[in-house]
Order: C-alpha cells, then structure tokens, then sequence
C-alpha cells in the first residue's frame, strides 16, 4: 500500500465517523404532535407502538387489578416515550388506550 493510498484510507475513516453522529443528530423523532393526536382511546397496544415505536413501561409494567366482582382482574399498564423534554405517556387497561398525556410537545 502506498503512502497515498494510507492517507486515503485514513481520510474515508475520518469523514466516515464525523459523518455518523451528524446523521443520528438529524434523526425524526416520533414524539411528535401530530402522533400524539394519532392514538386514540380503544387502540391496542401495538397500534400505538405502530405509531410511537417501543416505549418504556411505568411503574414496573403490567399490572394485575380486581374488580369489584370476585375473580374478575383487568391488566393496567402504562408506557412513556421519550426524546429530550417531549414526552407522551399512555394508558392501557386489558391492553387498551384508556388515557394519554404529553409534555413539552
């Protein structure tokens, strides 16, 4: 390999890893208010995620609850999405939209 060809090499490799954190700062955020006006009470779980991508689960995820009538239980979950201060906050009984919140959006 001559010394041109090196320099050449190590130029691709340079331009390559400046190039990279400039392409993720211009990534497209889900947390948006158009997504957020999307979801609407009903959908399941993975319609939302559909729209939002994954989100993280609040309050150590799924959750069983009883109902008044013995036996009966229903699954509360909550999940959050992030990206800097935007946040859309979601929640889901037996795997349903029951409520949604934001912030900063």
């Amino acid at each position: 390999m001559t010394h041109l060809e090196s320099t050449l090499r190590i130029g691709r490799w340079i331009g390559l890893l400046l190039l990279c954190p400039a392409l993720w700062g211009c990534r497209t955020s889900r947390v948006t208010r158009a997504n957020y006006d999307q979801i609407q009470d009903g959908m399941s779980i993975a319609q939302v995620e559909g729209i939002l991508g994954p989100g993280y689960d609040q309050g150590g995820g799924a959750r069983p609850i009883f109902r008044l009538l013995p036996g009966a239980t229903q699954v509360v979950q909550s999940k959050i999405w992030l990206d800097g201060s935007r946040s859309i906050t979601v929640s889901f009984i037996d795997g349903q939209v029951t409520s949604k919140s934001e912030s900063g959006l």
